[in-house]
């Protein structure tokens, strides 16, 4: 029986997703103790605890899928490059929030994340609902989070 070969994609968007969220992380470690400080509802703390870090690796597996099965190169290229602005967002979302403290900018990264990330679901959702549906979860948790954000923004700045 001859062995399959490995993919170059099964290694490198892991590979990639690992490095991304170890950065998250950092820039997140940073702003703990300031993040502690700031008076938002319990249940979004909890969220943000708990239910991102699970929603955040729907994100690599929805790009291993779409490179598998996406066949239409145009469809490929614009949903990638999506895939990609959503993770740039995401990095300067966390060092704006955690490290620079920069509520109203985040909230615009935040803003753009959510526009980036159901143009994804809607442009996958009529050929490839699966994967489009793997996007739902941090689609509606962007919109709660955002929600939370601007209802809160003038405590935040003040």
């Amino acid at each position: 029986m001859a062995m399959k070969r490995i993919k170059p994609h099964y290694i490198i968007i892991p590979s990639l997703w690992a490095a991304v969220s170890w950065l998250r992380s950092y820039f997140t470690s940073l702003g703990a103790d300031w993040y502690k400080t700031l008076d938002l509802p319990d249940y979004f703390h909890y969220v943000n605890t708990f239910a991102w870090p699970v929603i955040l690796e729907f994100l690599p597996l929805a790009m291993l899928l779409s490179y598998d099965y996406i066949t239409e190169k145009k469809l490929f290229k614009k949903v990638y490059l999506l895939f990609f602005c959503i993770i740039v967002l995401e990095e300067l979302l966390a060092y704006l929030f955690f490290v620079q403290h920069e509520v109203k900018v985040a909230f615009v990264c935040a803003s753009l994340m959510l526009v980036f990330a159901w143009v994804v679901i809607v442009e996958l959702w009529k050929d490839y609902r699966q994967i489009a549906a793997l996007l739902l979860p941090y689609g509606v948790l962007l919109v709660v989070d955002l929600a939370v954000l601007h209802a809160y923004m003038p405590v935040l700045n003040s």
